[in-house]
């Protein structure tokens, strides 16, 4: 909870003061109620009993002269009065406190899981694709066990404030028997020592099986014709089911310890009850003195037990949910960083207007010793068509994705209109840029956003869209589908239609520069062709990663790249 308390904000921390005050509030009502119960009963059957207790002459006097002269029945009258005006404003506050409560932990849950995506997001495009779709779901998925931890130290505060409210109204009643029950509290803890050390290393291997589960996962959608193919179902079904059931006996025998703890200590209170009637009857106590004493006993049994029960479960909890709630803390104290580095280090917004030089430019992985791209020379002019060739592996797809400012580059420059110098620590994105890459995914969305990508609908624009990459011949018609929810006809979509959509992406917006990364892959010979056309006429300067002869053809400059450099550059008159 340390931890949780040095990232909050001071808004945050204020309303967390207030909560353990609200609890503190809860609590002292609880204790309260339970206790006015046996009050009042001694005040009915033995008012002296009840009057000898009150320290104060001028208090017992006002009880003497007002209450004494009540009959029996308007005693029990008014004193059920009292008790259910007591419980009815206690659970009044109770239930403000709790709107409090929640109210509190859904906005904070939001601004976690608001954190989650914020602190991928923010992250470059090189750090994203190192990282698993299983991750950032686990991720996201922690923030329910972190409001979880959260909660449980609330409700360990609220109930141990009870627990202690209580004993104290038992001690007042009878001292030996609460000393009594206290002797067994360290039997209690030293049990519950044991247990949560079980209980905490169950919880941080949970996080690990439950990533392993979401990645295994991905991995089984994205390897499915593979799996099929290569008849791998058993394989993938032993990992899968492996993991879950390394995760569900977790769960499981954490569950068994949650319930342990309720019959035992009912068992507990039934050898303590009765135990403490034996103890009244040899001490000579009278039916009057008994009826109050026991009558606390249990209604405070009643609500001590609960009680114990929830701060073993939430401590439990806490111990279970510890790793979890680590990772979101983490994700807390980055956001404070990315946003001071984001800044001080934003974007910078180029327009490409005439050229494009680049020079000596190098590349390479962190922490990696050889480079990916070293030495590279070329110039793109306005309104070039520019082949990026190569073998796969050549470092084609990094190059580009340095030019569109994707990825940062190691060393060299880019010169932009032969006087804006871009440096290799630059963060830097183009002005009305495409870019298209390979197995383009499509949004959970309609085909409307798919397209336009949530810029603003423009029907003359999604027209021109529709006319490229609609093909009735063998392709259901995207006009009659641009409102229709994607996910309920994404099963029809071939690979190529899929691409289509991506281009029709890249395509939709109004662009200087357009970088494309094998476009005419997964495309039939009629589609492609149109694909080609529709670049071949495109006013616009194109980088395009490409093995397809007929994108080749169009292009004026054709860059070859072998082993991270340069082999060639030839300009076509």
């Amino acid at each position: 909870m340390i931890k949780f308390w040095k990232i909050l904000d001071f808004k945050n921390k204020i309303k967390i003061i207030l909560l353990f005050l609200c609890f503190f509030i809860v609590g002292f009502f609880d204790v309260i109620t339970v206790a006015s119960i046996p009050v009042i009963l001694t005040y009915v059957l033995t008012p002296e009993i009840f009057l000898s207790h009150i320290p104060n002459d001028n208090l017992k006097q006002f009880f003497e002269n007002y209450f004494e002269i009540l009959s029996l029945e308007q005693k029990i009258i008014y004193s059920s009065q009292f008790i259910i005006l007591v419980f009815v404003l206690k659970n009044i506050i109770t239930y403000s406190i709790y709107f409090f409560e929640s109210t509190y932990l859904k906005n904070l849950k939001i601004k976690m899981q608001s954190n989650i995506f914020f602190s991928y997001i923010n992250k470059t495009y090189l750090q994203l694709n190192n990282t698993t779709q299983g991750k950032i779901k686990s991720d996201y998925d922690f923030c329910h066990h972190a409001v979880s931890y959260i909660r449980y130290w609330l409700i360990s505060v609220k109930e141990l404030i009870i627990i202690f409210g209580l004993f104290f109204a038992l001690f007042l009643s009878d001292k030996k028997i609460t000393l009594t029950i206290i002797s067994f509290l360290p039997i209690f803890l030293i049990l519950q020592y044991f247990l949560s050390k079980k209980l905490k290393k169950w919880g941080e291997e949970i996080v690990i099986h439950q990533r392993n589960i979401i990645n295994y996962l991905g991995e089984t959608l994205d390897l499915a014709a593979e799996i099929f193919v290569l008849s791998k179902e058993k394989v993938f079904f032993k990992r899968f089911l492996d993991e879950t059931t390394k995760r569900e006996m977790k769960n499981y025998f954490s569950k068994l310890i949650s319930y342990f703890y309720k019959p035992f200590f009912e068992v507990i209170f039934i050898i303590f009850l009765f135990g403490s009637i034996y103890y009244f009857y040899k001490n000579d106590y009278t039916i009057n003195e008994i009826i109050p004493l026991i009558t606390i006993i249990i209604l405070s049994f009643i609500r001590i037990m609960p009680s114990i029960y929830s701060i073993l479960i939430s401590y439990n909890g806490i111990k279970f949910f510890e790793k979890s709630a680590e990772v979101v803390i983490k994700k807390f104290k980055n956001q404070s960083f990315l946003e001071n580095q984001n800044k001080n280090n934003k974007n910078k917004n180029f327009i490409f207007n005439k050229s494009l030089k680049v020079k000596n430019l190098k590349f390479k992985f962190l922490n990696e010793k050889k480079s990916i791209l070293s030495n590279i020379n070329l110039q793109i002019n306005k309104n070039d068509k520019v082949a990026i060739l190569g073998k796969n592996g050549s470092g084609k797809t990094t190059l580009i994705n340095i030019l569109a400012g994707l990825y940062p580059f190691s060393n060299g420059e880019l010169i932009l209109d032969g006087k804006i110098k871009i440096k290799s620590t630059a963060k830097f994105s183009w002005d009305k840029m495409g870019y298209f890459r390979q197995n383009s995914p499509i949004l959970d969305t309609n085909l409307t956003n798919n397209i336009t990508f949530f810029h603003k609908p423009e029907q003359e624009k999604i027209k021109r869209i529709l006319n490229l990459i609609n093909d009735k011949k063998n392709f259901h018609s995207f006009g009659k589908h641009l409102k229709k929810h994607v996910e309920e006809d994404n099963s029809k979509f071939s690979g190529g239609q899929k691409q289509l959509i991506g281009l029709g992406r890249t395509f939709y917006t109004d662009t200087k520069l357009i970088f494309l990364d094998e476009p005419t892959n997964n495309l039939d010979h009629t589609m492609k062709k149109r694909i080609v056309n529709y670049l071949k006429n495109l006013d616009t300067t194109l980088i395009i990663i490409t093995h397809d002869k007929s994108i080749i053809n169009i292009c004026n400059k054709l860059i070859t790249i072998e082993n991270g450099r340069v082999k060639n550059i030839r300009i076509k008159k």
